[in-house]
């Protein structure tokens, strides 16, 4: 009986798993895999195409006439034009500009699409590691159960028990195997959920020890962090500058645009060839244009003061719910680490202090405690994941600093 007690006592405090270099491979085959980030390239790649174009100058026109006299078989005109039109030269320097800017954000947009791909993974892969410690535990569970109900039915066949008290052990063996059977059923789910972000390519890990993660102890020092590296905050940045440069750009639509070209015209046997010269006059077609690329532009910068206030407060909730389930996991554990609980109630059970009703609602309390710390330890891996999210970006490839 002392031996089956240790093997528990050791199944609860223990566990065993694969190196954290596995889930830096995970990273690497979804953002190779995954369908979202893959349509989510095609995308953008199609954004960078359509920034190009329309950068360079119109098209030449070219118009040939002939005229003819009715009247008369011999007089005839002839006319022949080539001509080249421009905007304002100002304008395709701020159309350049902007194209690059364009491009440019598209590396961030990409980033932060993958971002979040990356952080639905890596949130997944915390709740297989906690499945795969309760799947432990219950497998320990189950051995106890199991030779406890085979100790039962020998001093039962000896006469040393009764017909009840194999039943009471029966009883808790059942529950503890519809406990593994539910689990293998969630287990299941976020393997396929994993699979899912991999692009349908299986992935399973029998990980069962938490990546170590650190944060700032300090919230002002945390986020100060990451509101450097956020690409959010420097897409933001981008669009405020395009919107700037679109509002110069729309202010040379004041200016008039240009026509050159060459002209030949031919009457009878006269013939004459010269310049042509054109220039519009810009009067309605750019009115309201800019009053509304100002307006534009005011918008883009109060979106940054916008998200800087709900980024602010979202990430303080988050690190005030890791602070309080830290001192949480803290105090519980070292509470565990404390308590002789099964050796007490073994001892307890054997004095005949306690009896055997009793002994297994003792047993299941004991269990359900472990569980708690084992969701408390989950919660708090969940919410230090997420304030740890933008550090995922060193996995990313091609990114911007």
């Amino acid at each position: 009986m002392k031996k089956i007690i240790y093997i528990i006592i050791i199944g609860l405090l223990s566990g065993s798993g694969l190196t954290a270099q596995n889930l830096e491979n995970i990273f690497a085959s979804i953002l190779k895999n995954n369908k979202s980030i893959l349509a989510n390239n095609y995308y953008l790649n199609k954004l960078n195409i359509q920034v190009k174009t329309g950068l360079s100058l119109d098209n030449p026109s070219v118009s040939y006439e002939y005229l003819w006299d009715k009247n008369s078989t011999t007089r005839f005109a002839q006319e022949f034009e080539i001509s080249q039109g421009f905007k304002f030269p100002a304008s395709y320097a701020y159309k350049n500009t902007i194209s690059n800017l364009e491009i440019e954000k598209t590396v961030y947009r990409r980033s932060l699409f993958q971002l979040e791909v990356l952080l639905e993974t890596k949130l997944v892969y915390v709740e297989i590691i906690h499945l795969n410690k309760k799947k432990l535990e219950l497998n320990e569970r189950l051995n106890y159960a199991q030779q406890l109900v085979s100790n039962l039915q020998s001093k039962l066949d000896n006469g040393y028990t009764t017909q009840f008290e194999l039943d009471k052990a029966k009883i808790s063996e059942l529950s503890i195997q519809n406990e593994v059977l539910q689990l293998e059923s969630q287990l299941s789910q976020k393997t396929d959920h994993l699979t899912e972000l991999n692009g349908g390519n299986v992935i399973t890990t029998t990980e069962t020890e938490y990546l170590v993660q650190s944060i700032p102890s300090s919230f002002d020092v945390l986020f100060e962090h990451i509101e450097k590296i956020d690409p959010l905050n420097k897409l933001i940045e981008l669009e405020i500058g395009i919107a700037e440069l679109d509002v110069k750009l729309t202010r040379t639509g004041a200016l008039p645009d240009f026509q050159i070209g060459y002209k030949s015209e031919r009457v009878m046997s006269d013939k004459l060839v010269g310049i042509h010269l054109g220039m519009s006059i810009p009067l309605w077609e750019n009115k309201n244009k800019v009053k509304e690329s100002i307006i534009n532009m005011d918008h883009m910068k109060s979106n940054i003061v916008d998200h800087e206030n709900e980024h602010f407060f979202l990430t303080k909730s988050l690190f005030d719910e890791f602070t309080s389930s830290k001192i949480r996991l803290e105090k519980f554990q070292d509470l565990w680490d404390q308590l002789n609980f099964l050796q007490n109630i073994e001892k307890a059970l054997e004095e005949g202090e306690i009896s055997s009703t009793e002994y297994f609602i003792e047993l299941k309390l004991m269990y359900e405690i472990k569980d708690n710390l084992l969701n408390i330890e989950k919660d708090y891996q969940l919410q230090l994941t997420r304030l740890n999210k933008y550090e995922l970006l060193k996995h990313l490839s091609g990114q911007v600093d």
